[in-house]
């Protein structure tokens, strides 16, 4: 399979909870076929675009969907790239 990526500017500043954040950087990683299969926003002020919250609740799931399963499960350190994360507050 071939990977493609693909940056965008939004130039406006944005108007949601997230306003003082600033403009940002879209990339685009897409299939040969072009279909999006990421999307990672990077801000100009250098915040990153993470909710600690929505991970925990996501590994919550997954953990717990590998004891229903009697499975483990083996991932990369997420949200630490350009979501911009650090590992500490994610791994405890």
């Amino acid at each position: 399979m071939t990977t493609q990526y693909y940056k965008g500017h939004f130039d406006e500043p944005r108007t949601e909870k997230t306003e003082g954040w600033g403009t940002c950087d879209y990339y685009f990683e897409t299939n040969q076929d072009g279909e999006v299969l990421r999307q990672i926003e990077v801000y100009k002020n250098g915040n990153a675009p993470i909710r600690y919250d929505a991970i925990l609740l996501g590994l919550e799931k997954v953990g717990q969907f590998a004891i229903d399963k009697k499975t483990t499960v083996h991932m990369p350190r997420i949200g630490c790239g350009l979501a911009g994360g650090t590992w500490d507050k994610i791994e405890p």
